[in-house]
Parts: structure tokens; C-alpha cells; sequence
């Protein structure tokens, strides 16, 4: 089930799965080293989750449509260039009106042999068989051409005051023994 949680709601389930929660009443202890312990934990998790989204397993995530908001441009051999808005991560899947089917979005290491295999009449993308690659600056060339995107599914980051996952996610962003690879 896919959630949408704010930061507060994330920071409890976080003190909850590292035994910060719930407080004791029958006693009370006190201690001034100064830790601020819910800035470190919402550090961790801010971490942890932009990790995700750059990395993660897209079933464990909330893909969103973004095809209103990405720009259209052309791009070299006949395709197309599309921008997507700045809180966009990665793109995974785009279809472009005139195309029969959704073409996954391949990494950036593709790009050369993507626009390669464009330049001749026999491996180049059709209708039939589209295909698109990400760019190191965040936007994707697809191919063949279209003016106007009918879909793109994207990851995005609403900002530190949000967290959109998949249910499963939580256990990753909330294990207190994660080591991320930052």
C-alpha cells in the first residue's frame, strides 16, 4: 500500500523502530550531553530516503505520472527530448503520443549506443519499438519523435516534509542498524 507521510508522522515511526518510544511514566531520567536526538534521526531519514528514490526498487516507491509538467523538445536523430520538473529523481517509463506501447527508461551509460542504433534505418526506434535513455543532467532523449508525452513515470522528492512510499519501504528508512553507501 503506498503512504503518504509527514515528516512528524516518519520521525515517530523512526523513534518508535530505534526504542526511543514509547516513553516510560514510572520513571524519570535526565540527561544533559546535548544530543539533539529527532535532528539526527530526521537527518538519517532524509538520507536514507533520497537513497531510495535514487535507487530502490520502483514497487517499493510512489511513481507518479508527470507527463503534464515535462517539456518536449527534438533531439538529435529524431527523437525528442523530454525535461522533467526539478523535483523529479529518475524516470522509469515514458510513452509519447504517437507510440503503440511504454518504453522503459534505459541508464545514461546506454545513451551512445542508444543514439548508435538510431542512425540506422534497421535497429532504429519505432512506434512499435520505442525506446528511451536518461541523461546525466536529468532528462531523457526518447525516440521516435513526438511532440507531447501521454505518460512518464517518474520518482520525484516533494521536498524534506514528505515522504511518499510503498508500505514495505518503511523498514528500510526506519531499521536502526541501515548503513548507507552515501
Amino acid at each position: 500500500m503506498k503512504l503518504m507521510l509527514t515528516r512528524e508522522e516518519m520521525l515517530a515511526r523512526r523513534r518508535l523502530a530505534g526504542g526511543f518510544e514509547p516513553l516510560r511514566t514510572d520513571c524519570t531520567v535526565e540527561e544533559t550531553a546535548g544530543t539533539d536526538i529527532n535532528a539526527m534521526l530526521e537527518l538519517q531519514l532524509r538520507c536514507r530516503y533520497l537513497e531510495l528514490l535514487d535507487t530502490a526498487d520502483p514497487a517499493l516507491l510512489a511513481p507518479e505520472d508527470v507527463a503534464a509538467d515535462t517539456a518536449v523538445t527534438s533531439y538529435a536523430d529524431g527523437g525528442s527530448m523530454l525535461t522533467p520538473p526539478a523535483a523529479c529523481r529518475r524516470v522509469l517509463a515514458v510513452w509519447l503520443e504517437g507510440w503503440e506501447r511504454e518504453a522503459e527508461v534505459l541508464p545514461a551509460a546506454e545513451q551512445k549506443r542508444a543514439v548508435r542504433l538510431q542512425r540506422n534505418p534497421f535497429t532504429a526506434s519505432t512506434a512499435h519499438a520505442p525506446m528511451a535513455v536518461a541523461l546525466p543532467d536529468g532528462q531523457v532523449a526518447a525516440w521516435p519523435a513526438s511532440g507531447k508525452c501521454r505518460r512518464v513515470m517518474a520518482i520525484c522528492d516533494d521536498g524534506p516534509d514528505i515522504y511518499k512510499i510503498d508500505e514495505r519501504a518503511l523498514g528500510l528508512l526506519c531499521e536502526s542498524q541501515y548503513n548507507p553507501t552515501l
